[in-house]
């Protein structure tokens, strides 16, 4: 029994490093003035989706943008691209930077 378990937890570790997550924007998503938002996860926009940012969005992971970015006239908004592993990619959209 302690064999079995010892060994499925191998399993399970082993298995853990090939999970994939991501954060997925797929219709209105928005940073309010004064917020920091941040992912560690790979950020997908897609092409159905809105994204206005007047806060601050740091991404740590790939940033995919099919969809539409931008921000509120009269604010301003940043976004960081951190080296972690960050690969920024824009394939046919709209994107306010």
């Amino acid at each position: 029994m302690r064999t079995t378990t010892i060994g499925n937890l191998f399993l399970a570790l082993l298995f853990w490093g090939s999970l994939r997550a991501q954060m997925a924007n797929t219709g209105e998503m928005s940073v309010l003035p004064g917020t920091t938002l941040s992912t560690y996860l790979d950020f997908d926009n897609t092409s159905t989706a809105t994204f206005t940012n007047d806060g601050e969005f740091h991404v740590f992971r790939n940033f995919n943008n099919d969809g539409i970015i931008g921000f509120t006239s009269g604010q301003r908004g940043y976004t960081l691209f951190e080296v972690i592993t960050c690969r920024p990619t824009f394939r046919n959209s709209s994107h306010l930077f």
